[in-house]
Parts: structure tokens; C-alpha cells; sequence
């Protein structure tokens, strides 16, 4: 039984999916990917290896891909024009935090920041990011789409 926030637990990505594919379940994912790939391509901009920070670029890049992503379904979903962008980063900030933590907790314990199974299969299917937008997406007929882009 959950009695406060702090007994609250981030579960697997695949969890949330696998009960549904819908656009909050695909929003929550795409927040939460945004978080973690952010993160990492944060850390990876920080290396001296020029192969990392390529690493690192291909990572924003995904990131930025998520993002119009994230503001297209909001619209789609929303009867407002724009998309809740105060929301958007306070869930991204607190994403984030938890990861970290979860991260460096896993870095200390082991010396591998993805030895969380939660961080580990989160970045596993954040890969996959395209497949399951356009899986939430396919209900939504081509026409009305492109009219949010």
C-alpha cells in the first residue's frame, strides 16, 4: 500500500505499455523517454571522446524528434491551442531527478549507471520510440495529423 509520494516507485516502461496503447499511457512514455535520453545524452556531451559526444548529438536530436512528437498529441488530445509546456517541465525535471538518482545509485553499487533493471529496459524501449508513437498514432487519420505539425 502506497501511504505517500515516497513510497511511490518508478515501473518499468514496458509495464505502462503493455496494459494499453493510448495517448496518455504514449505521452507518460514519451516523458519519461525524453527524461532518460536527455540525461544520458547530458553525460555523454560531458566526455572528451569525440565519438561520445557524436553519441551525444544523435541522442538531442532524438530528443527534439520526441518533443514535437509529445506537442502533437497534446494538441490532438487538447482543447487548448497550446500545449501545457509548465506541465511538460516540471514532469521532465522530476523524471529526471529520479532517474539520476536511480542512476548513480546503480553506478555506486555495481559501477554501471544501467545495472537498474527499471533504467535498463526503460532505455531499451525508448529505442523503439517511432514504432510506438505511430502505433498510438494510427488511430488518428493522416489529414488531421498533419494539420498539427
Amino acid at each position: 500500500m502506497v501511504r505517500s509520494a515516497n513510497d511511490l516507485k518508478m515501473i518499468p516502461l514496458t509495464e505502462i505499455l503493455s496494459e494499453e496503447t493510448s495517448f496518455a499511457n504514449t505521452s507518460t512514455y514519451l516523458l519519461r523517454c525524453i527524461s532518460l535520453i536527455k540525461l544520458n545524452s547530458l553525460w555523454l556531451q560531458s566526455q572528451k571522446k569525440a565519438k561520445a559526444r557524436d553519441m551525444a548529438a544523435q541522442l538531442s536530436k532524438a530528443v527534439e524528434e520526441m518533443i514535437e512528437y509529445w506537442r502533437i498529441m497534446e494538441k490532438i488530445q487538447s482543447l487548448d491551442e497550446k500545449p501545457n509546456m509548465i506541465f511538460f517541465l516540471s514532469q521532465i525535471k522530476l523524471m529526471s531527478v529520479e532517474y539520476g538518482n536511480m542512476m548513480s545509485k546503480s553506478k555506486a553499487l555495481t559501477g554501471s549507471v544501467f545495472a537498474d533493471p527499471v533504467v535498463r529496459s526503460d532505455f531499451i524501449i525508448c529505442k523503439d520510440y517511432n514504432k510506438i508513437i505511430m502505433k498510438t498514432l494510427s488511430g488518428v487519420k493522416n489529414k488531421r495529423l498533419y494539420q498539427y505539425k
